[in-house]
């Protein structure tokens, strides 16, 4: 992208969903609040502990003017905590993150440009952990397949994605909206199936980068058996549309359960009823 193009404002509003974390907690918040291409930060907050909702409720307005804070009343999940943020953005495009993704201060001077020189309904960047590519990754018939360098995203091929750091054409939330059957997992993966069966314009900005942790990288018995009970109920729901993909779903789960038992040494995960 050129010096001249990336100087260039681009107007984006930012949704970002906490669980149980302060607002000043958030890892891109510096960030949000202190970018120019930044018009509003909406924090709709999931969190369960009344103590962080009580500092949540102070913190909002202290930490930046930009901020609109959403309590949503409990944990709702993902996709209806997206849904409702989406009600107080104005911008052009919209940027959604995790509140646990470092996002970098030229992030969306970067975005900009691509907004500017190359229009699309979707913008993908690329996400990595400490050990993988995270997102995008490539979408086959029922598998996701990760990819090991981001040459591999080629034309032709179908890309899915994960939210954090996904921006969209505000506009385009009017045909493709965040499917709230869905909690937790595959709610990004079922907005870009809906947004591709629309004929929507994706396109992956290969040199804008954010670094994201993954649960599945972080040494959590407890964390991850209970993530493991929302990514089965969430897999059944994702792929619940014909019998294959059913079949698929339930070889998954069990393929989750073994990687766990063996990960914690607990056998006893493989005859858990989830």
């Amino acid at each position: 992208m050129g010096t001249q193009e990336s100087r260039t404002i681009m107007p984006f509003d930012v949704i970002v969903v906490a669980y149980n974390r302060l607002i000043t907690g958030i890892e891109g918040m510096s960030t949000f609040a202190s970018s120019m291409n930044v018009q509003r930060i909406v924090i709709c907050d999931n969190s369960t502990d009344e103590m962080i909702l009580a500092k949540n409720s102070e913190l909002a307005t202290a930490v930046s003017e930009k901020v609109t804070y959403v309590p949503m009343g409990g944990n709702v999940g993902l996709a209806k905590a997206y849904n409702r943020g989406l009600r107080y953005c104005l911008a052009e495009y919209v940027a959604i993150f995790d509140d646990d993704t470092f996002v970098s201060d030229d992030y969306f001077t970067k975005a900009g440009s691509y907004c500017r020189l190359k229009p699309a309904d979707i913008y993908l960047p690329i996400v990595r952990s400490n050990k993988i590519i995270m997102s995008p990754c490539i979408k086959r018939q029922f598998s996701l397949k990760a990819i090991g360098s981001v040459d591999e995203l080629c034309e032709g091929i179908d890309i899915s994605a994960i939210n954090s750091g996904m921006i969209v054409r505000r506009d385009f939330y009017r045909l493709c909206s965040y499917d709230e059957n869905l909690f937790l997992d595959n709610i990004d993966h079922k907005f870009l199936d809906d947004a591709r069966a629309l004929g929507a314009t994706v396109v992956v900005m290969k040199d804008v980068n954010l670094r994201q942790r993954y649960s599945q990288e972080m040494y959590d018995e407890k964390g991850q058996i209970s993530r493991l009970r929302i990514r089965a109920r969430d897999s059944r729901v994702y792929y619940g549309n014909s019998l294959y993909s059913r079949l698929y779903s339930t070889m998954l789960i069990r393929y989750w359960k073994i990687k766990i038992a063996i990960k914690y040494k607990k056998i006893s995960v493989l005859f858990m009823s989830i």
